[in-house]
């Protein structure tokens, strides 16, 4: 099951019920999983090989609590290895460690071979929801 991660929710609560300040991140970041990352961030990010983390384009508006990727979500090309099997998608705020702010399962695990560019279509992460 896909949603917010923990450290989301936990920032929303005390923000909304609590009226604590909370500010979006300024750039939020892609992240490809070769498992499930769960609400408590504990997933393996893809590593080595060329992968890295990008910058989210922009997303399609909220509807009944969730959303999609408005654009193409294109990754740096494998090098000197393969990817995967990637099986989720993440949204982080940082671009190395930081803080997941929400995930999705794939329709189809996703496997970046060796010279491959990784991409992702618009509006495939529509599973980011709440």
């Amino acid at each position: 099951m896909a949603g917010m991660a923990n450290f989301l929710e936990t920032e929303l609560f005390d923000h909304v019920l609590r009226g604590l300040t909370w500010a979006s991140p300024a750039t939020v970041y892609m992240a490809l999983y070769t498992d499930d990352p769960t609400d408590a961030d504990a997933g393996t990010d893809a590593s080595g090989d060329g992968y890295a983390r990008i910058v989210a384009p922009s997303w399609s508006a909220a509807v009944d609590g969730a959303t999609a990727n408005a654009g193409l979500l294109q990754f740096p090309a494998a090098d000197g290895g393969n990817w995967g099997p990637i099986t989720h998608a993440g949204i982080r705020d940082d671009i190395t460690g930081g803080n997941l702010i929400a995930f999705c399962a794939l329709g189809a695990p996703l496997t970046v071979v060796d010279g491959q560019v990784g991409q992702i279509p618009a509006g495939n992460l529509d599973g980011l929801a709440t």
